[in-house]
């Protein structure tokens, strides 16, 4: 998609309900994954401004994608809790990225935190967490 920062690129489609926020990017090149969508039209209400829903479910395709970024292998992860505070809205055309302020791995639990930003500052916060399974291996021991 135009407009879409160089450093990005689309996520598979194919990913189930995670196919309801497409397109969705991905940059990998730093400590933790960014996430980055553009507000289009089906992320949309009525009134032109992004579904607290699709914010949600772009959200949770963020943190588990950081999460899954400390694995070594291709996990099912599911959500145990995610609290939301919407802070603005993202409006259509906007370019919307995460930005992960907070993570914390053990044997069983990752707990995630961070925002969705635009351009005019925070859209979301919010904190998650997810069951890791019992086979789990991280890339980085230290973890």
């Amino acid at each position: 998609m135009s407009n879409t920062p160089a450093d990005f690129f689309q996520i598979p489609e194919g990913l189930g309900f995670t196919d309801t926020v497409q397109p969705c990017y991905v940059n990998m090149t730093g400590e933790h994954a960014i996430f980055g969508i553009r507000v289009e039209e089906q992320h949309c209400n009525p009134a032109g401004i992004c579904h607290g829903g699709a914010l949600m479910t772009f959200l949770d395709i963020a943190f588990g994608g950081v999460v899954m970024n400390k694995l070594t292998e291709f996990y099912v992860l599911p959500t145990i809790t995610m609290n939301t505070d919407f802070v603005s809205p993202g409006i259509k055309g906007d370019w919307l990225e995460s930005e992960i302020n907070f993570f914390h791995l053990t044997k069983t639990m990752a707990f995630v935190g961070g925002i969705i930003k635009g351009s005019n500052g925070p859209v979301v916060r919010a904190n998650a967490s997810f069951r890791l399974p019992k086979n789990a291996i991280f890339k980085d021991a230290g973890s």
